[in-house]
């Protein structure tokens, strides 16, 4: 009976830490300074992340998933105003 409610408690952590990762908004209004998906590419690139998956997300932010040079995987969500991350999830090897 525990290992039921067990079960349940992860399924509803999982949920929920899905959700908020998925709600993160990014300013709508364009800037000058405004980056690119391009350079967003480029410095992930550069910095040895193998890119599974990168699109713009219902809040107008970039989000990418893939996995680091270390090879854990990643997600990452970056304010495509200044390129800062806002969000950022990693899962080691071994998980």
């Amino acid at each position: 009976m525990n290992t039921r409610y067990l079960q349940i408690a992860a399924a509803t952590l999982t949920l929920l830490a899905t959700s908020a990762f998925a709600d993160t908004r990014c300013p709508v209004t364009p800037s000058a300074g405004a980056v690119t998906q391009e350079t967003v590419l480029r410095q992930l690139a550069d910095t040895g992340h193998t890119i599974e998956r990168f699109e713009v997300t219902k809040g107008q932010c970039y989000k990418m998933r893939g996995w680091d040079k270390a090879g854990n995987r990643v997600k990452v969500v970056f304010d495509p105003a200044d390129g800062r991350i806002v969000k950022s999830e990693q899962h080691s090897r071994a998980s």
